[in-house]
């Protein structure tokens, strides 16, 4: 049985060698694809994990604004009184009311930055640094609404420096002004 499986190869040699290549090419396929996969769930992952680094609860409102079952970081506020009552509960170190959600950001000629899969997220930045897992290369931490910190690749990547002014889209279509600090 052997010696016939070698006569058909050495009759039919190109043959065996495509059939080689074929399933060969397809096995690197296949593991490029899990590679792939892998690498960013890994980087999703992460990403997320540093963003809640150190967060143990959050508390958010139950209803998406809008309505609907839209899960996107856009939801209504909770109450003042609300963070009060986590505050005051056993345990609790630090307990901080924060707003975030879809947030683009627009190049120096109005067009949006792209990432290469990375949510478009904007968060507000309290005064608990210990919630806010971030480190500034450069410029001060943003207090109010017209001001956002960006990070690094999307500055390099549309030109922006400290004090630059420019525009975030949001979820609604509109855009806002700030400024880079």
């Amino acid at each position: 049985m052997l010696r016939l499986s070698y006569r058909s190869i050495l009759a039919h040699k190109f043959r065996f060698l495509l059939t080689t290549f074929a399933v060969v090419t397809g096995v690197a396929f296949i593991v490029g694809a899990f590679v792939v996969t892998d690498s960013l769930r890994v980087s999703v992952n992460n990403l997320f994990a540093n963003i809640s680094k150190g967060v143990d609860v959050s508390v958010r409102a139950t209803t998406p604004i809008g309505g609907g079952t839209n899960v996107s970081l856009s939801r209504g506020r909770v109450s003042d009184d609300l963070v009060d009552v986590v505050r005051g509960v056993d345990g609790v170190a630090v307990a901080e009311g924060t707003i975030g959600g879809y947030a683009q950001l627009l190049d120096k000629q109005g067009d949006p930055l792209t990432t290469t899969g990375a949510p478009f997220i904007g968060v507000s930045w309290g005064e608990e640094d210990e919630l806010y897992p971030v480190e500034l290369d450069d410029g001060r931490k943003p207090v109010g609404a017209a001001e956002v910190a960006i990070d690094r690749g999307s500055a390099e990547d549309a030109g922006f420096s400290v004090g630059d002014r420019t525009k975030v889209l949001l979820l609604d279509g509109t855009q806002r002004d700030v400024t880079i600090v």
